[in-house]
């Protein structure tokens, strides 16, 4: 299926109702994109779905539990952008965290949350 956007080291995320989320990574321009798109399988189509508060490279992506997804570290665009971000699916919006990590962001780990789903 052809996307409508160009994307090298994104994260992507599955959601609980199936679809993809496509997060940050490089789109090879001077600066990293803020926008996150959604991938339908039902429909095989992508969207536009929200925007982050900044680019990300070499990010973290993880969903939780509710739905949401943490978006953690990573290369940022902006020096003062936040460490992590929540992005809720339901409204479509990102904010940062509420702390700043104790630890140095890491590149290009992984990581999961440990609940079922």
């Amino acid at each position: 299926v052809p996307a409508p956007f160009a994307r090298a080291e994104h994260q992507s995320v599955v959601l609980l109702d199936g679809s993809v989320l496509i997060v940050g990574g490089d789109a090879g321009s001077a600066t990293l994109p803020e926008s996150v798109w959604r991938f339908d399988p039902a429909t095989e189509k992508f969207a536009e779905f929200a925007r982050l508060a900044t680019g990300r490279v070499g990010h973290v992506a993880v969903a939780l539990s509710d739905d949401r997804v943490l978006v953690y570290g990573g290369e940022r665009s902006a020096i003062e952008a936040p460490m992590a971000e929540i992005l809720d699916t339901r409204t479509r919006t990102a904010r940062a965290t509420l702390g700043r990590p104790n630890a140095p962001s890491r590149r290009y780990a992984n990581a999961s949350e440990s609940a079922s789903r």
